[in-house]
């Protein structure tokens, strides 16, 4: 049976949580009663993610791994997961599932609601977060910055937990022209959702339950200095 979502996982070194990570959106995926597919986008991980989920494809056929020697970018293993896809709704979830995955009925439903893109917030009221103060203060930062250049209606533009028509995705994927490109930092989420705001498309915002992962390996300076260049630039294009 053909899938109507397609679940992507970009992954980076996350070999140690990846089948935990797997096995939950799976129970998540179950309670919706829809067809799907979930593809690990491994953006050149130097661990056993690789290893690992290629070990538990042997037993999962709703599972898929597409690799890359290289380190892309967040964004574009999401971007080449997307073009990989077989589903007619499009889904990416972050590896260590900061967003409780009983939202993926929610986020799933309200796709099938005619909504093009629909984004689980941590800024809409009703949302519980739970994080270190130092995130706090760097995330209200950098969407103080993005309000400011780019006049973003959207709360949580930056969250790894989002779901989209196909068609929309694709076509802002393509616009971005993401694929081999690492420059953005960690701004992919915000343009593509910059870039359907200014196009018009329907975007539905919800409350989520979301809890810190583990500590991240980025460089939050340098990540952020090379984010916010990029997102001035970015000003000027769209």
């Amino acid at each position: 049976m053909r899938p109507e979502v397609t679940v992507v996982i970009p992954t980076y070194n996350e070999g140690r949580i990846i089948i935990d990570t797997i096995k939950k959106i799976e129970a998540g995926l179950n309670g919706v009663k829809i067809p799907y597919e979930i593809i690990i986008s491994d953006d050149g991980s130097k661990d056993e993610t690789i290893k690992v989920v290629k070990q538990w494809m042997k037993y999962d056929k709703k599972v898929k791994i597409l690799t890359c020697e290289v380190n892309r970018g967040y964004g574009e293993a999401i971007s080449d997961g997307f073009y990989n896809s077989r589903g007619k709704i499009l889904v990416h979830v972050d590896a260590d599932l900061s967003t409780d995955v009983r939202h993926l009925k929610d986020l799933i439903h309200s796709i099938k609601s005619d909504y093009d893109i629909v984004i689980g917030s941590r800024y809409v009221e009703g949302s519980v977060v739970k994080r270190a103060n130092f995130r706090r203060m760097t995330s209200f930062l950098y969407r103080f910055l993005v309000k400011t250049i780019l006049n973003i209606k959207v709360k949580d533009h930056a969250t790894g937990f989002k779901g989209y028509k196909k068609d929309v995705a694709l076509e802002l994927i393509k616009e971005m022209n993401t694929l081999g490109s690492n420059i953005r930092g960690i701004a992919w989420g915000t343009e593509i959702v910059c870039r359907a705001e200014r196009k018009g498309y329907k975007i539905k915002e919800f409350p989520v339950y979301w809890v810190e992962g583990r500590k991240s390996e980025i460089n939050v300076i340098k990540e952020g200095i090379k984010t916010i260049k990029y997102i001035i630039g970015l000003s000027f294009r769209i």
